[in-house]
């Protein structure tokens, strides 16, 4: 009974970070003055489903391809539905787009979810990232502790990558190492330069920026938009 009022307050305190991110997003969402954007003719609009940043910062080398960045948090259920969709596009997109996946690391607790993503990767097992958006939405573990308890965090966190078959003793030191604290604070820069305040948010090529929200809350129409961005920086 109690772990299950416990996941319930938290899926609702993780809502609600969403929700208030998405409106702090739509009050900047005004139309930019900045010449470009997507051809006349489209149904996105450039201030409404989608916003050029501004000023553009310098292209991300990316070898050629168009580079996709998703910002994510893995307690937001937005960013959760969104996922599948998101690897399908990707999976269809092989040849000419750099997809890449930056979480959240804006405040503490999406920090130690964010310090969970660059261990496993530092580890080589980014195929567990399907596996914590699972633990945390499906199974009611939220990965992190509830009071800020950094020890006890630690211990969650670690207790999953054992029942994935990694060396708990490894974990914590990927988990406590130097690569993986610059990991978390480079996210948080690249946040601030792109100039996220909610996710999930897309970034294309360091010039464009959307979200799940300024669609509508439709994942198909947020990866046609991306279709769209994606086509126009390739070349047309």
């Amino acid at each position: 009974m109690l772990r299950t009022l416990i996941a319930a307050v938290v899926v609702i305190l993780c809502m609600s970070g969403c929700e208030r991110h998405a409106q702090v997003a739509s009050n900047t969402a005004a139309p930019t003055k900045h010449d470009g954007g997507l051809p006349p003719g489209t149904k996105w609009q450039k201030g409404v489903h989608y916003d050029l940043i501004t000023p553009i910062p310098p292209a991300p080398a990316s070898g050629g391809k168009v580079q996709v960045v998703e910002f994510f948090w893995y307690g937001c259920p937005h960013c959760y539905s969104l996922e599948p969709h998101l690897v399908l596009w990707n999976k269809m997109n092989p040849d000419h787009v750099q997809f890449v996946r930056v979480p959240a690391a804006w405040r503490e607790g999406s920090r130690t979810l964010a310090r969970l993503f660059y261990t496993l990767q530092a580890l080589g097992r980014e195929d567990l990232h399907e596996e914590v958006f699972d633990t945390i939405h499906r199974l009611d573990n939220p990965l992190e502790s509830l009071d800020n308890d950094a020890a006890q965090t630690l211990k969650l966190q670690s207790e999953f990558a054992h029942s994935h078959g990694i060396d708990p003793q490894a974990f914590v030191a990927a988990y406590n190492s130097s690569g993986v604290a610059t990991a978390v604070h480079e996210a948080e820069q690249l946040a601030l330069r792109y100039q996220v305040t909610g996710v999930p948010t897309i970034i294309v090529n360091g010039k464009y920026r959307t979200s799940l929200r300024q669609v509508g809350g439709c994942e198909r129409d947020l990866t046609a938009l991306l279709d769209e961005i994606v086509k126009q920086e390739h070349g047309g």
